[in-house]
Formats: structure tokens, C-alpha cells, sequence
């Protein structure tokens, strides 16, 4: 890839703690694999961007820290963390409705303005948790290269 031009992928890891990927995501994926395949990439000379889910159903913020501690250990060149958007139609957004976990009722107003549309575990509300996400943003991401290749 790299010699054809190639100069950086994306993988989506979703999430550094196992039962987040198995129970809440479905995601078939291994936390042990992340940074093998991050370094085999990095090896053949690919910049890798990372992207982390934070705020499933029934997630813990404990575990949402663990995804944090995992992805600022695996090597990545940089980081996207993201707050789960439940998409109607969706696994998760059948869950958020039968467990009625929206901050308001006024969700689907809000789906295309906010970031974080329903309650999750260790946050008071929607802007503590917002906050904390766009931290764990900008903590990860201090000091990696640009992701722009320079010409």
C-alpha cells in the first residue's frame, strides 16, 4: 500500500475493553490483535489514525477509561474518540429506547446537533459527558503528527 501511495490507514477499534466489543458493539474483535495489526502498519512505514467509541448502553465510565488507557497504549499516531450516536434502526438505539436512557425526550430534534443523546453511567449530563469526551480528544492526540500528508 505504501508503495502505491498509500500513506496512512484508519481503524476503527471502537472500544479498549472486551465486553464493550462482545456485548454492547458485536464488533468481532480481539483487543489483542489492535496493536499487532497498528504496528505491522506502522512497520511498513503507514501512519494510523484510530477511532474509539465512548457512551454504549450500559457502559461503565470505568470502562470508558479503560478504552482511553488501551488506545493511548497501542500505538496509534492519532486518535478520534467519538460519543455513540444510537441511529434509529440500530442495535443500540433499540436498546436506549426499551431502557429509556435519553437525557430528554426531545432526542430526535437534537440527533443532528448533539454529541451525546442519552444518559451514561459516571456523568451528571450531556455537557459533563461531552466535555470529558472532547478532553479525552485533545489528551491523546497532544503532540502526534499531522495527519496531512505534506507534498
Amino acid at each position: 500500500m505504501n508503495e502505491s501511495g498509500c500513506y496512512q490507514v484508519t481503524m476503527g477499534c471502537e472500544s479498549g475493553n472486551q465486553r464493550v466489543l462482545d456485548e454492547v458493539l458485536n464488533k468481532n474483535l480481539k483487543l489483542e490483535q489492535i496493536k499487532p495489526a497498528i504496528s505491522k502498519a506502522k512497520k511498513a512505514g503507514l501512519l494510523v489514525h484510530t477511532f474509539w467509541l465512548v457512551g454504549s448502553p450500559n457502559e461503565t465510565k470505568d470502562e470508558m477509561e479503560q478504552t482511553i488507557k488501551f488506545a493511548s497504549n497501542c500505538g496509534a499516531d492519532s486518535y478520534s474518540v467519538s460519543i455513540l450516536c444510537p441511529l434509529p434502526g440500530s442495535n443500540v438505539y433499540e436498546i436506549v429506547m426499551k431502557e429509556k436512557l435519553w437525557w430528554n425526550d426531545n432526542y430526535l430534534n437534537q440527533m443532528i446537533y448533539r454529541k451525546s443523546l442519552f444518559r451514561v453511567d459516571g456523568f451528571k449530563n450531556a455537557k459533563e459527558f461531552e466535555r470529558w469526551a472532547c478532553d479525552q480528544n485533545a489528551l491523546l492526540n497532544k503532540g502526534n503528527k499531522i495527519l496531512v500528508k505534506q507534498t
